[in-house]
């Protein structure tokens, strides 16, 4: 690992941050959104679009492990809570679903 990837991913991993969809749901609006698939390793992945490793980004791509997500998803994620670690590469915001969970129980 070049010592400029090394740093990036340090940084990266330092900004990561878990959120929820309501905090999300702009940058969905804003089409700058993209869900990172679990299988990748979420900051490995954001270095790669970060560093502008076109073939890499391009095969995720292809894969569907880095995509925008559909409405039904959206209507899912509203309904059940779920909370998402979340970094930005600018001008996107990428995010990757975590085990937790944030549903309230109804009574």
């Amino acid at each position: 690992m070049t010592d400029s990837k090394k740093q990036l991913t340090e940084k990266l991993t330092k900004d990561l941050d878990v959120t929820d969809w309501k905090s999300l749901h702009h940058h969905f609006v804003r089409d700058n959104l993209f869900l990172v698939h679990e299988t990748l390793d979420f900051v490995d992945a954001c270095v790669d679009v970060a560093q502008d490793n076109q073939s890499l980004v391009n095969n995720y791509i292809q894969e569907g492990q880095i995509r925008r997500p559909d409405g039904l998803e959206v209507e899912k994620w509203h309904k059940e809570k779920p909370l998402f670690k979340c970094l930005v590469v600018s001008p996107f915001v990428f995010i990757q679903l975590t085990d937790i969970s944030l549903k309230k129980k109804e009574d």
